[in-house]
């Protein structure tokens, strides 16, 4: 192990990378595996045809129609879809959403009950490919999901499958030359829709926030941020700090065939309201003290492209 040690943050000594030891499930193995095939078995094609039909039904046949329908009706059809469908044949039925107040205005007692809404910015960190399913059904609002560069200031506008597969393929560290937009033209663009922004750039395991892109540097002034942060029990369930083959089989093997698994969804009690005197690397390093805080996270210095680095090494082992 000792060629991983430049991949644990100096400051802290944690390891954001590398897998989490397997879970076991609680019980005799020569009967939970069986359990745990059968649940496979039968979750796994229900599943995927679940999600192209999704994918048919809301990314093709229902897009022209957006304007027409509103995104209150899509986004009621895509809730049904998602949480009773995908989440709940995996044996997601709840989250409870709970509420940060550390740091929050105590005199103000609106503040705390101030919802998220349509035109807001959700900022959260990165650990597995079910953050995109938790959020788009929890949020109340059909969420615009973008896709954060470490070299740019400007975001990438991505599709709901997109954003699940993003997790499962290696990060990049250059942008795309084309469809990348400025955050607050993305929130003036889709002024109906909560748009998510990951400003670490990459999954992790749950260890700690990496270095932020500059993303949100480009954010219109008086827009509501929102932190938010997503952790899995046992983070060795969920996390894909791996991507790969292999690592999405694996992936999708123990998120299907578990009886069951706890998911933690923090938010701030208020949002972060850019002020036009902030500086923009301000606004960066103010959301990303409040995710940590919210999440109670450490913040590291890796980003990116060291992630790039671990796993051209990672994959090179024997």
């Amino acid at each position: 192990m000792e060629k991983y040690t430049r991949f644990r943050d100096p400051g802290t000594g944690l390891a954001p990378f590398l897998p989490v030891p397997g879970y076991t499930p609680p019980g005799p193995p020569a009967l939970t595996l069986p359990l745990r095939v059968v649940l496979f078995a039968i979750r796994l094609p229900v599943v995927l045809a679940i999600f192209l039909v999704h994918v048919l039904v809301f990314e093709c046949l229902l897009a022209p129609l957006w304007w027409i329908t509103g995104p209150d009706v899509l986004g009621w059809l895509r809730w049904i879809f998602i949480r009773g469908g995908v989440m709940g044949i995996a044996g997601v039925w709840w989250v409870p959403v709970q509420v940060d107040n550390s740091g929050a205005a105590l005199s103000s007692r609106k503040t705390f009950t101030a919802p998220l809404r349509a035109g807001d910015i959700l900022v959260a960190n990165q650990t597995s490919p079910l953050d995109i399913l938790l959020l788009a059904s929890t949020l109340c609002s059909v969420p615009l999901f973008t896709q954060s560069y470490p070299g740019t200031s400007l975001v990438e506008p991505i599709s709901f499958p997109m954003a699940i597969l993003r997790y499962l393929l290696k990060p990049s560290v250059k942008a795309p030359t084309s469809g990348m937009m400025e955050l607050k033209d993305v929130t003036n663009k889709w002024q109906k829709r909560i748009v998510v922004v990951f400003p670490e750039g990459t999954a992790t395991n749950s260890r700690g926030l990496l270095a932020s892109t500059p993303s949100l540097s480009l954010t219109g002034v008086k827009t509501r941020i929102w932190p938010y942060t997503i952790k899995y029990t046992p983070t060795a369930d969920l996390s894909t700090p791996i991507t790969g083959f292999k690592a999405s089989w694996s992936f999708f093997w123990r998120f299907l065939s578990q009886f069951k698994r706890e998911i933690k969804l923090r938010r701030a009690a208020q949002p972060i309201i850019v002020d036009d005197e902030e500086k923009d690397g301000e606004v960066v390093e103010k959301v990303m003290d409040a995710l940590a805080r919210v999440g109670r996270m450490r913040r590291l210095g890796l980003g990116v492209q060291e992630k790039r680095d671990f796993l051209d090494i990672w994959g090179k082992r024997s």
